[in-house]
């Protein structure tokens, strides 16, 4: 019943229906259609047909009758009929095929293609599958039929700029500026006039969106309104153009240009942190006027550039991330393809934002329509592969650096570090103590937080992966916590058998060591990684199940004890071997120096497992404890390790002989009188006998006590408890195991230990103590580290080491390589004499300064073109991406190269462009439509109007935000929610400026998808201008509007003195930027006066706001 009635109020109050959205224009859609299939068959579809379907479907076989070697045969199909639904790719069989969904229909078949690449094929179905072959070969249009660069130098755009004569006029009263001469002039050619000035409302509602992208207030309008001055509209431009909201909203237009994101798109998608201090780059860049050629120069070079202070370098370094931005599948495990995958779209982005050409078609093929052959693609190539763009690990990641700071600054980060490094050493001596008292610390940290362990935390000799000796390919990852200095690697489940990583630690002097193997644990790693060890008696070897948590600090697992000796080759191996099962990490491997006896090894034992339970140093055990090397024996006893556990070297049996007349006797030296608990260690088989004698001889007389040894000993299956016994200090109390009563079974001698039970639980509590000391600091320091001062980290580029050409890729494939192409610019743009690059250098400081030319002929035509259309509604070339052949002509080819002469000439000002071209008739004028007008320039190409624009996505939302007065006009900074891991079922609650609303490749708030805006995806400086039903229904039933527009009733209606005629005047002028017609206040004040309960008189205006919301005078600028 509302929407009925708001359609109702909308219909007779402002004349148009909600739904008269679909008379509306819309744009050029199609065109911008046919360009993007077009790019997409030349960069994914090409190349995948030549490299996977001509040998079975081309001119020598047409399996399945079906032939692809050219646009005819293609659209003609096979024997199933057309392959191709334009426009439809659920309806086409070539999409069906290659989805792998219908086992009858899979191709290729010998494998799936990458979703990337399915993805490509999707979108060019979509698009219309544009496809320009017209031979027979698909590869015929190289050298032979590709335009020469001698013949492209004479293509308008690729010729010098040129500042032409202002053209004559017959009307000389309407040119104002230079600008208003070459308009005037092509429509007097035509037998065109141009229209009336727009009024003074009409224009400042204009000129607001169009600088700062907000409305101007009812008193702004009122007041520009009777502002007479002759000055009063290059007053106001300029005050906008003063104003922080100018970057707010021209940044916005930059930041469609480089496809900027916070997320790197993909399944797997992965959030970029810091891609908001770009932003915040890009929209101080635009405030502060900064040059657009320093701006240019800055995004691809910054890095290399030279700075004045630490504030210059940040903003210089921060400006790289422009490279680093790009839709992105860091997932890719060949990192061959995925570095050139990241340059060539590195290579899209710089050609399209700054020189309008389409580069790209070049990476398989010399461009088919532009004079770019494949040499000059990978001369750039070249440039872009030697810049480090990212870091390899089973997921790779992007490159960042930590940013300068202040000196006030620096000095507070450095006092904290020093902190961290005090708290740390805190819990190393705390962790020391704990474990000569027999414990070990439990690990406090989160280890989703807190994955990298530093190597100097750790006792002991830290051999890391990165000083590992290895054989076959690795792959280095940070996936899986916990590993140590920053990263670990892993084997990629390939070439089993055939890997290792050879640790080989520095050893002081000959002795025995503990060796821990540093690992992180996953679901898909193997459970029998082989670890060979090569003592001083040989090699031993242990299997380590890595899908097993470690036992020590999460982090590392114990194989055992060893005697290492400096002067034999010491080294832990690990291997590949035998792990079919799954993946083989390699970290690190530490080496603690040991008194204790050596661990047997896997192949001495019954069960190795056990092995991790021996005690190997008894002073490690509480209380007083007497091992078998220090019992009286009576009778022959064997030595053993073949079944653990024990305790110290090894344990004795009797084997099975002499029964009755073999014992050993455990004298204890007890420091005091008093009570112990008395327990015995043995270890567990069937084999062992089940009625063992044992007396114990204490201050109160003997106890026999019999035990099962035959049963596993309940205390870490090790020990078991005698009871407690009263014993006087010295020496005279005693434990005596006995044989007898034990026929045809194994009696073992291990250990005897005594607990006083008062310093049981002294021990414990001191334990206790340092337990929860170690808890409490790293509690702090892990407070310390996250709320703690943070170095700035940005996402920038630097100069990679191994900087130099690169070959080409013959038909693109990676690892198919062609000849070396020296680094290098487009030739058909150059001029002599060219960029030479440095050796050791990645040669981005000269393509920088190359296209920040003056004598570049394309760099300032573009972007006095894009201006042009940010502000007019089209390019004067109005394929603002592509300025070559497959672009369109200029409209005013003259007129472009004035303004981009002039644009140089004002030191690359984009400011003092945008004055300028605001300043002129042209832009002033009335964009009311003129029938007989119309009838010679239908598309108004010779600007005879000013053209009626579409409100863009961000205006929509950002007016419903300041109308309703809940606009939070915070300025720059972070922008994502705290604590957000993934952009999927993200939570779009800001009330922040547009701009400042996250955007990520696969999720975005409604508003923005439903009204047009940039696809993050790709590189795109034009928006579409649909006409959808779901924008009306947006504006009719989302809870933003409703919220918004009763928020702007309650507003309105705090106006004091307050009537109802003079809040309706209010209303639209806020909404609309005009006055109501008597007709629509005689139509509208009665709704509204007919009630007097509040919350009644709130709702009606929430429906008159909403209902202006939804008109076309709100969404349109006039």
């Amino acid at each position: 019943m509302r929407f009925r009635f708001v359609n109702l109020i909308l219909a007779a109050s402002l004349g148009v229906h909600i739904l008269a959205l679909a008379a509306m224009p819309h744009g050029a859609v199609a065109d911008d259609d046919s360009e993007r299939s077009l790019e997409l068959f030349e960069k994914h579809v090409r190349p995948l047909l030549l490299d996977q379907c001509i040998r079975c479907h081309g001119p020598e076989k047409q399996q399945g009758g079906l032939r692809l070697d050219s646009a005819k045969w293609l659209r003609k199909g096979g024997d199933s009929g057309p392959i191709l639904s334009p426009g439809d790719p659920d309806e086409s069989l070539l999409i069906r095929a290659v989805r792998y969904k219908d086992p009858a229909l899979e191709m290729p078949p010998r494998g799936r293609l990458p979703d990337t690449t399915i993805a490509a094929l999707e979108d060019w179905v979509a698009l219309g599958g544009v496809d320009p072959r017209v031979a027979d070969d698909p590869a015929a249009s190289t050298k032979d039929n590709a335009p020469t660069i001698q013949a492209g130098k004479q293509f308008w755009s690729f010729q010098p700029i040129q500042d032409p004569p202002l053209p004559p006029v017959h009307r000389s009263d309407w040119p104002v500026t230079s600008i208003d001469h070459f308009i005037l002039a092509r429509m007097e050619q035509a037998g065109l006039h141009p229209a009336r000035p727009a009024d003074r409302p009409t224009l400042i509602r204009r000129v607001y969106y169009d600088l700062i992208g907000l409305p101007p207030t009812p008193a702004q309008v009122t007041q520009f309104a009777n502002d007479d001055s002759p000055t009063a509209y290059a007053d106001l431009i300029d005050r906008l153009l003063d104003s922080p909201e100018f970057g707010q909203r021209w940044g916005r237009h930059w930041l469609d240009v480089v496809r900027f994101a916070q997320s790197s798109g993909g399944g797997r998608t992965l959030l970029f942190p810091n891609a908001w201090r770009y932003r915040d780059y890009v929209i101080d860049s635009f405030n502060n006027d900064l040059p657009y050629d320093q701006f240019v120069r800055e995004q691809i070079a910054g890095d290399l550039l030279e700075h004045t202070h630490w504030q210059d370098k940040r903003r210089k370094l921060t400006a790289t991330a422009y490279l680093l931005l790009g839709p992105t599948n860091y997932e890719l495990q060949d990192k061959d393809i995925l570095e050139m995958d990241v340059v060539d779209e590195q290579i899209d982005t710089i050609g399209k934002s700054m020189l309008g050409m389409t580069i790209g078609c070049a990476r398989c093929h010399d461009h088919k329509f532009d004079p770019i052959p494949t040499e000059d693609y990978y001369a750039l190539a070249g440039i872009l592969k030697s810049t480090k763009a990212m870091i390899h690990s089973n997921v790779s990641t992007w490159n960042k650096v930590t940013l300068p700071v202040s000196p006030d600054e620096e000095s507070l980060l450095q006092e904290h570090e020093q902190s961290l490094v005090v708290l740390r050493n805190q819990i190393k001596v705390a962790k020391s103590a704990l474990k000569k008292l027999g414990g070990r610390p439990k690990n406090t940290r989160n280890n989703s937080e807190f994955r990298d362990i530093d190597s100097q935390t750790i006792d002991g000799i830290v051999v890391d992966d990165v000083d590992a000796e290895l054989i076959g390919q690795w792959t280095p990852s940070t996936s899986a916590p916990r590993y140590v200095d920053g990263k670990y690697i892993h084997d990629g489940t390939a070439d089993k058998g055939k890997k290792q990583a050879i640790f080989r630690p520095q050893i002081p002097e000959a002795g025995n060591y503990e060796i821990w193997i540093g690992y992180s644990p996953f679901g898909n790693r193997s459970t029998r990684v082989p670890v060979h060890i090569h003592h001083a008696t040989g090699e031993s070897v242990v299997l380590i199940n890595q899908k097993q948590k470690p036992e020590i600090d999460d982090a590392f697992t114990s194989v055992g004890v060893f005697a290492l000796d400096p002067e034999r080759d010491v080294r832990i191996v690990i291997s590949n071997e035998g792990t079919e099962d799954g993946v083989v990490i390699a970290d690190s491997v530490v080496v603690i120096s040991s008194d204790i006896a050596a661990l047997p090894t896997p192949d001495q034992v019954d069960i190795p497992a056990n092995i991790a339970l021996i005690v190997p140093d008894p002073r490690t055990l509480d209380g007083i404890v007497v091992d078998d090397t220090q019992a009286t024996l009576a009778g022959d006893w064997k030595h053993s390790v073949h079944t653990p556990p024990f305790v110290g070297a090894s344990y004795l049996h009797d084997e099975k002989l002499g029964k009755g007349e073999k014992s050993a006797t455990f004298t204890p030296d007890l420091p005091s009188s008093g009570v112990y608990e008395v327990r015995v260690s043995h270890n567990t088989n069937v084999r062992r006998a089940n009625d063992v004698p044992i007396t114990i001889r204490h201050a109160d007389g003997e106890t026999i006590v019999r035990i099962n040894q035959g049963e596993e000993a309940p205390i870490e299956k090790l020990f078991r408890s005698l009871g407690e016994f009263r014993f006087e200090a010295g020496q005279g109390g005693a434990v005596t195991i006995g044989t007898d009563g034990t026929e045809g079974k194994y009696v073992i001698v291990d250990a005897v230990q005594f607990l006083p039970v008062e310093d049981i639980a002294t021990e414990k509590r001191r334990r206790e103590e340092l337990a929860q000391r170690i808890a409490t600091l790293e509690s702090e320091l892990a407070q310390a580290e996250k709320r703690g001062p943070q170095r700035p980290i940005a996402m920038v580029t630097a100069d990679d080491d191994d900087a130099g050409d690169i070959h080409v890729a013959i038909r693109g494939v990676v690892h198919n390589p062609g000849p070396l192409v020296k680094r290098g610019v487009l030739q058909v743009a150059a001029t002599d004499p060219r960029p030479e690059i440095p050796a050791g250098e990645s040669g981005r400081r000269e393509l920088a300064q190359w296209i920040a030319d003056a004598d570049n002929p394309l760099t300032a035509r573009v972007m006095t073109n894009r201006i042009w259309y940010w502000l007019v509604g089209r390019g004067i070339v109005t394929s603002v991406d592509n300025f070559g052949s497959t672009g369109s002509a200029p409209t005013h080819p003259e007129l472009l190269d004035h303004l981009a002469t002039q644009f140089v000439q004002d030191g690359w000002s984009v400011k003092k462009l945008i004055r300028r071209i605001l300043l002129s008739s042209v832009y002033q004028s009335s964009s009311a439509h003129d029938p007989e007008q119309a009838v010679i320039d239908p598309e108004n190409k010779l600007l005879w109007r000013m053209n009626r624009k579409r409100l863009r996505a961000e205006d929509i939302r950002d007016t419903l935000l300041f109308v309703s007065g809940s606009l939070d006009e915070t300025f720059g900074g972070p922008n994502v929610s705290e604590g957000t891991k993934s952009e999927y079922g993200y939570r779009f609650t800001s009330s922040r400026r547009s701009v400042y609303v996250p955007v990520f490749r696969n999720t975005l708030p409604e508003v923005f998808e439903v009204f047009d805006f940039a696809d993050p995806n790709i590189q795109r400086g034009s928006r579409t201008s649909s006409t959808i039903a779901s924008q009306a229904l947006l504006l009719m039933n989302h809870p933003f509007v409703i919220d918004q527009c009763e928020k702007a009733a309650e507003q309105l209606l705090q106006i004091d003195p307050f009537s109802t005629s003079s809040a309706i005047e209010q209303a639209y002028l806020q909404v609309i930027g005009r006055s109501p017609t008597v007709e629509e206040i005689e139509i509208v004040a009665p709704f509204l006066d007919e009630v007097s309960d509040p919350t009644e008189k709130v709702s009606r205006w929430a429906l008159i706001f909403q209902t202006l919301f939804e008109c076309v005078d709100f969404r349109y600028l006039n």
